[in-house]
């Protein structure tokens, strides 16, 4: 064998030798590219010493010639630190730890109080529905417990009380918001919004505004008409007769002066 033989025999065995615990014989362990080839599982000093590019942790890829490709980054945790009343998110548990700071995995940074909170458990609501048996039927029933009772389980579905049988769950049927009807001319009323005139005079839904000296809209037999009140009061049957006897009065004394 030819002295340049055993040099890259012996050059190849450095390149991809191992040291059996996983270390390598120098460095750490990666791939190396020396030229066109890839090799993986080398040792860091191995690689360097042979001229090649090493890179730790690399893999070689599955292209033709082969290429070092670093390794991935890993996704980093959902992690708070918190320490000397300060905190911070994405946490590093070594750098967290050495720095005397307390490591809360899953927590997030509170920056008002610098505290890491972790979030809240969702409560988990049972999926309840109905279980019938032989001649009965169960609300809020849950699926086991209604299997070990020998029962037939409907999710969502009630029990009606009526049948003793599951039924689907009633649609609930949304409430008309009553509306009220305008009221007509001659109504009761305290708002002209009540009346379908947009009108309230004197107590009642009135044709017009009906604001005039004299005007009523409430007079008897005429509610919701405007009326015009004579201004001149009406003179009584009374009254008359009373005018009548002081005209007779009159009219006598003023034949007695006259018979003299």
């Amino acid at each position: 064998m030819r002295p340049s033989q055993s040099i890259g025999i012996i050059l190849i065995a450095a390149i991809l030798w191992v040291a059996p615990d996983g270390a390598s014989a120098g460095g750490g362990i990666g791939c190396c590219t020396i030229g066109s080839t890839c090799s993986d599982g080398v040792g860091s000093q191995a690689c360097e010493m042979s001229g090649g590019a090493f890179v730790d942790g690399g893999t070689c890829s599955s292209t033709p010639n082969g290429v070092c490709e670093p390794p991935p980054t890993p996704t980093p945790e959902i992690a708070c630190c918190e320490r000397d009343g300060a905190c911070s998110d994405n946490a590093i548990f070594m750098i967290c730890e050495l720095g005397g700071g307390t490591y809360v995995l899953g927590g997030t940074c509170i920056t008002e109080t610098g505290t890491c909170a972790l979030p809240p458990t969702p409560t988990a609501t049972p999926n309840t529905g109905c279980c019938q048996l032989d001649n009965s039927c169960a609300d809020n029933a849950i699926f086991m417990t209604c299997e070990l009772s020998q029962g037939d389980y409907f999710p969502g579905e009630v029990c009606d009380a009526e049948t003793d049988n599951c039924m689907p769950a009633p649609t609930a049927t949304p409430t008309a918001t009553p509306t009220s009807t305008p009221l007509p001319n001659g109504s009761d009323c305290s708002t002209p919004a009540e009346c379908a005139s947009t009108f309230c005079v004197d107590g009642v839904c009135c044709e017009t505004a009906c604001d005039g000296t004299t005007d009523r809209c409430d007079i008897s037999g005429s509610q919701g008409e405007c009326t015009a009140l004579n201004a001149t009061p009406a003179t009584s049957a009374r009254a008359l007769a009373v005018m009548a006897m002081l005209l007779c009065g009159i009219a006598a004394l003023a034949l007695r002066r006259v018979a003299r």
